[in-house]
């Protein structure tokens, strides 16, 4: 799992570096590094959520 999130994020931070690359306006750039912001929280709270998930079940087990 991990290897899959981590490949993940390493693909995700080449597609927001590039979309924060495109917008060259300031208002542009701080709009697509929000956006970015925003789901990498949501990815990392998701990865967070899974983990413990699987802990949870290694435990009981």
């Amino acid at each position: 799992m991990s290897t899959v999130f981590r490949s993940g994020f390493i693909s995700f931070s080449i597609f927001a570096f590039n979309t924060t690359s495109l917008s060259l306006d300031t208002a542009g750039c701080a709009r697509a590094l929000e956006a970015s912001a925003m789901l990498g929280s949501a990815v990392v709270a998701f990865a967070t959520a899974g983990w413990g998930v699987v802990v949870a079940v290694f435990s009981a087990s």
